[in-house]
């Protein structure tokens, strides 16, 4: 995705972290938005040039619905289940052709309507869209109010411990088997090179258990889990 500008980025965390920033030129009653829309469905990879397009819109701020908010996009997650998301059939959900590209995000919120659940000036996490500003109404999967937790750089929801990503792993290791592993045991991680089950593999070897990672491919093999995975 093209962005504003590129601070930094987070290549040890299992999916991209890009953290923008770009010039605020807001006025009282609007805001223009530059996002990047899906113009026809790849075949195989994506390709930002022959796929979808920026477009530039301006964004009323006077106007909003009861339970409407708008948010300044500060930080994009590039997850691997997006790709799917561009597919006209999706598991995790299909965009309309001339829709904005998805993408996970953390931003802040700069307008809200009269009833809206999150106050202007906080912070929230959700599904932003690969764009500048995304104006949204909150519901049971976001966007939500973002925790902070001490010592933590805020982009980690995105990541270690993001929702899709650490803290499913840990449920799943934790919660769902009840007590965890214990030492000595074997425990079988299936997509160990994945988001969650990378994750999932090192919270497995921290109890002590022998873990065995299940990939497929030879390059998904040598990064399955991290070292001391089987």
């Amino acid at each position: 995705f093209e962005v504003p500008r590129i601070v930094r980025t987070h290549a040890h965390n299992p999916c991209v972290i890009v953290i923008i920033s770009r010039e605020d030129n807001m006025s009282t009653s609007s805001v223009s938005n530059e996002k990047w829309t899906l113009q026809s469905r790849p075949e195989g990879f994506f390709s930002a040039s022959k796929n979808s397009t920026k477009v530039t819109e301006e964004i009323d701020l006077s106007s909003l619905a009861e339970e409407e908010i708008i948010v300044k996009v500060e930080t994009l997650s590039v997850d691997a289940f997006l790709r799917t998301m561009l597919d006209e059939e999706a598991y995790h959900g299909s965009i309309s052709l001339g829709n904005t590209l998805p993408a996970l995000g953390i931003g802040t919120i700069i307008a809200a309507g009269t009833s809206a659940k999150l106050a202007v000036g906080s912070k929230c996490i959700g599904m932003m869209g690969a764009q500048t500003y995304a104006k949204l109404t909150p519901g049971e999967m976001g966007p939500m109010k973002l925790m902070k937790f001490p010592g933590v750089p805020e982009e980690a929801s995105l990541g270690l411990l993001g929702l899709t990503t650490g803290l499913t792993a840990w449920v799943g290791m934790f919660r769902v088997f009840p007590g965890g592993p214990k030492k000595g045991e074997t425990v079988v991680v299936t997509a160990a090179a994945g988001a969650v089950g990378m994750i999932a593999a090192q919270l497995a070897m921290i109890t002590g258990a022998r873990v065995i990672g299940v990939a497929g491919g030879g390059k998904k093999k040598k990064q399955k889990g991290g070292g001391g995975v089987w």
